[in-house]
């Protein structure tokens, strides 16, 4: 039976959108959707594995979502003791700013739980300034606690 205008999806009817991503982006996060192996984001540069996390996000591939955000570290409870697991461990210690910039953006309790401590000791306006609005209060009053607990 041939496609009329009445069964397409109205996303089709509505003709080709121009996306935000590169196609490099886009390509990286088109191998999260198929069967098999999902793409190797350790080599790319921070910059692209942010870029991937992102519109995973938008286009809440759930696969590359959670693959993102335990590839920029987690913080989990092991016998009752909180443990951070960071898988690409040389992108925290070098990307919090960022990391954290992104997990209060889409509510990553944990990921914001890692990527805060490491930062206590950067200007407080540059935190500011990366972070959504909402979130200018919590890292004010994290930022000012004696022994910092937890920002969430």
């Amino acid at each position: 039976m041939p496609a009329t205008a009445s069964t397409l999806p109205e996303a089709v009817l509505r003709g080709p959108k121009l996306l935000q991503e590169s196609a490099s982006v886009l390509n990286i996060l088109f191998g999260f959707l198929g069967p098999g192996r999902h793409p190797a984001l350790e080599k790319e540069s921070f910059d692209v594995q942010l870029a991937v996390a992102e519109a995973a996000e938008k286009y809440s591939v759930f696969s590359a979502m959670n693959f993102c955000r335990y590839m920029f570290g987690y913080v989990h409870m092991l016998h009752g003791v909180a443990v951070l697991t960071v898988i690409f461990s040389h992108i925290l210690p070098q990307h919090s700013l960022e990391i954290l910039a992104f997990a209060t953006r889409h509510r990553y309790e944990e990921l914001i739980s890692s990527a805060a401590p490491p930062l206590l000791q950067t200007r407080l306006l540059d935190v500011l300034q990366a972070l959504p609005a909402g979130w200018t209060v919590p890292w004010v009053r994290f930022h000012q606690q004696d022994e910092p607990k937890d920002i969430c």
